[in-house]
């Protein structure tokens, strides 16, 4: 079973971008900078909103997808 701890350091909001691809959601994810959630097995925290879990999958797949292209063997 793989853990790994999710700190809440920085907190971005585009309200010009929610308002334009979003409904109008006021204050759609409420993070405290400082908290701290446990991922088990890839599993989204009890207490972590969704976009905020989104935002970190997509960077996740990402970073993989990148790390893939510029790998070489030697």
């Amino acid at each position: 079973m793989k853990k790994v701890k999710i700190t809440a350091v920085r907190r971005k909001e585009y309200r010009e971008l929610s308002e334009i691809y979003e409904n109008p959601i006021e204050n759609a994810c409420d993070i405290r900078l400082g908290t701290e959630w446990m991922s088990e097995n890839g599993e989204k925290p009890d207490g972590l909103c969704d976009f905020a879990w989104g935002s970190m999958v997509i960077s996740l797949l990402r970073f993989h997808a990148a790390k893939e292209i510029f790998t070489t063997d030697g």
